[in-house]
């Protein structure tokens, strides 16, 4: 908070109020609305693609096709995915109106003590880990971004193990003591320009840090390497030898059942509440952020807290021998490949909602393996129906997602799973994966 005042008396005017708009009412903007409530000679605009349900405290208001009329402001803070390439904010900048966000107020100089954390996959878990890892240290330390608190709330004298979607990094390199890539793979190539600038987005998160860690198991990942010194790389399926001849500095590295730092044990992995396969590779990918940070002891201590997260690979229910799993994050194909070789048995599966102009083709493998039937919904169900007919598994496409949880659950018998794991966002029913997967679990709840 004191941050933001010191940022906002920066850029106020000497003569008249401050204005401040706010594009997007995403949590990080409506606490920053909070924030400036209380203070003085601050003048407020709120601008949104569509009308909030309840009326929010401002001086001035646009939403829908009036959100970018009539922009005035000394200073706009931008919800992440929000395109700065707009001609309405290009000309509002070339005016003099200052564009940014929560989160680059925060990396504004620098962060002691900070770490970032992006990827395509597993970013929210390995951020949550490694904020568990250090708080065993006695670190005050807090996960924020993406998942996690506001950076304008986080207490004086508190850091953050910050996760940073490409939205964020596509305008700004973070200066942060350390950064990790969890990996790269196909993903927001609906607001990306192309795959090249997604994945300059990423690499912004480890050039302008002082420690990165990458994983040396994702080709694209690898590709940064050139442009990088004393970094970290991680694995599951290399050696510390392999790791140190691509130039490595440290090597953290899951070998069976244990993790190894430079060589030295420092995890065993069973210690984990939950231990399915990428939490391991999550854990191995917190830990080599913090490397230095942390001692064994902390590391076990934070494994045995580490439960998983809500909507990830979740248990919901147990129901006359049926094994409910909610997994609503899994927005991109990849990632419920990822589940579906996690998870190593036979589903029920849950597929739709809408898409982000992903190849479904990650998806063919571990389905023709695990899926016992396909219940498809939404606008990308019915882009994958004629593109997974042929795999032979019994499919159908539904009106809604209700229907298509309801129709996943009736040939599930004693020892099998339904699985929500969508390979597609949640808009278009939901407003986001938190709002679906509550939903699923009301359902399921309800059997």
């Amino acid at each position: 908070m004191a941050e933001l005042m010191e940022f906002l008396d920066r850029h106020a005017p000497h003569c008249g109020p401050l204005t401040v708009g706010l594009v997007g009412l995403g949590k990080t903007n409506l606490a920053l609305l909070s924030a400036l409530r209380g203070r003085k000679d601050t003048r407020t605009v709120l601008r949104a693609s569509e009308r909030p349900d309840a009326d929010l405290p401002c001086d001035e208001s646009y939403f829908g096709c009036d959100c970018y009329k009539n922009i005035h402001e000394d200073i706009l803070f931008l919800s992440p995915t929000v395109h700065r390439e707009h001609p309405e904010l290009v000309r509002a900048a070339r005016r003099g109106t200052l564009l940014t966000s929560d989160t680059e107020v925060y990396f504004e100089g620098g962060r002691e003590g900070s770490h970032v954390v992006t990827g395509s996959d597993g970013k929210s878990s390995t951020t949550y880990i490694a904020s568990l890892l250090l708080s065993e240290e006695g670190r005050r330390v807090y996960p924020a971004g993406n998942y996690g608190r506001p950076f304008c709330t986080l207490p004086v004298g508190a850091t953050a193990v910050a996760e940073l979607s490409s939205f964020n990094l596509n305008y700004f390199y973070p200066r942060a003591n350390s950064s990790v890539i969890t990996n790269i793979s196909e993903n927001h190539l609906n607001w990306h320009t192309d795959m090249a600038e997604y994945i300059e987005a990423k690499a912004r998160a480890v050039i302008g840090a002082e420690r990165a860690a990458l994983p040396a198991d994702c080709e694209i990942s690898r590709s940064l390497l050139p442009r990088l010194c004393g970094f970290t790389l991680f694995s599951s399926r290399s050696d510390e030898r392999e790791l140190l001849s691509l130039g490595a500095a440290h090597t953290a590295v899951l070998r069976g059942d244990t993790v190894y730092l430079d060589g030295l044990p420092i995890l065993d992995t069973r210690y984990m509440r939950r231990s399915l396969y990428y939490d391991k590779i999550n854990m191995t990918a917190a830990l080599a952020l913090t490397l230095g940070e942390v001692t064994a002891e902390g590391a076990h201590s934070a494994a045995a807290e580490y439960g998983g997260l809500p909507h990830r690979a979740e248990l919901v229910r147990m129901h006359r021998g049926v094994e409910f799993i909610n997994s609503s994050i899994d927005t991109t194909p990849s990632r419920t490949a990822a589940t579906l070789e996690a998870l190593g048995r036979g589903v029920h599966i849950i597929l739709g909602g809408r898409g982000k102009g992903l190849s479904p083709s990650p998806l063919f493998k571990p389905l023709s393996t695990y899926a016992k039937s396909l219940s498809l919904y939404g606008e990308a169900g019915e882009e994958l129906y004629p593109v997974l007919l042929p795999l032979g598994i019994p499919t159908a496409l539904y009106r809604g997602f209700d229907e298509a949880v309801e129709a996943a659950s009736e040939p599930a018998a004693a020892g099998d799973t339904v699985l929500l794991s969508p390979a597609a966002t949640a808009y278009g029913e939901f407003r986001d994966f938190t709002e679906r997967g509550e939903r699923f679990r009301t359902l399921v709840k309800k059997l």
